[in-house]
């Protein structure tokens, strides 16, 4: 994959990881990798820092083998028109936009363009996002598409119906745990200890917990291997349980996954 060349049309949080995980995976070389933004200063920021080649949005949409729309989704009824003006056959359009379908893509850049939806999410800055990808009938280099976003995380491709209900849970899945997180480090300090030995004390224990499910063990059974019977670990999950915490974090869930489904609309 190292000759591909990808212009990436926004260069914020996940453009530029994007881009610094192509080059950290050896995915692309730097002159390779073509960034756009309507800011020019961020565009400039990244490439300064990657080594990437900041282009206008013409050079970018004629240079590209794959063209990954990382921008606003109230940006887009702007940009597609200048896409479909110069875009070629060949070039696969990647949309990371939230509720933006393939068939809007489509719709506004030609009914027969190779065009991909994938839907990262904040890890991405740490190499450790899950995405979701789909693709439409026009696509024919699937493992490629797929390659460019193994280099910031795990990738499954999915059925594009199913993007809402991965996105209320995996999109917006780290907002849950940093919540969560947050109440520990709360509750934490209410007890006494400081701020900062709080936090200390709960980042390591997430991050311990996230290696733990690494071990490909589900995570109900992880509760009961912290759980001894009549121990600190089962008084705490009696409240969860008497206070209907599962309840609320399906029906959240399921909350965040119907404002998707309305975004889309």
């Amino acid at each position: 994959m190292g000759q591909i060349k990808v212009g990436i049309i926004g260069c914020g949080i996940m453009g530029a990881s994007i881009a610094e995980g192509l080059l950290a995976k050896r995915i692309c070389v730097p002159e390779k990798i073509f960034l756009s933004d309507k800011d020019a200063l961020k565009q400039r920021g990244l490439s300064k820092r990657t080594g990437a080649v900041g282009v206008d949005l013409e050079s970018l949409i004629k240079g590209s083998d794959y063209i990954i729309i990382a921008v606003k989704p109230q940006d887009s009824s702007d940009l597609f028109p200048e896409i479909a003006r110069h875009i070629t056959g060949k070039t696969m359009v990647i949309t990371i936009m939230a509720g933006v379908r393939i068939a809007t893509v489509n719709r506004y850049i030609g009914k027969k363009t190779p065009v991909a939806r994938a839907m990262p999410n904040l890890a991405a800055k740490k190499g450790a996002s899950v995405t979701a990808i789909a693709f439409n009938i026009h696509v024919t280099k699937k493992e490629e598409a797929i390659g460019i976003f193994k280099a910031i995380g795990d990738v499954v491709p999915l059925d594009e119906k199913y993007f809402d209900a991965f996105t209320a849970v995996a999109g917006s899945g780290p907002a849950y745990l940093f919540f969560m997180a947050a109440s520990m480090v709360e509750a934490a300090v209410k007890m006494g200890l400081s701020r900062d030995i709080a936090l200390k004390i709960v980042r390591q224990t997430v991050r311990g917990a996230a290696l733990l499910m690494d071990d490909g063990i589900i995570p109900a059974e992880l509760v009961k291997q912290v759980a001894s019977k009549g121990g600190t670990t089962e008084a705490a999950l009696r409240i969860f349980d008497k206070q209907g915490l599962k309840k609320i974090v399906i029906n959240a869930v399921d909350k965040a996954k119907c404002r998707s489904v309305e975004l889309s609309r």
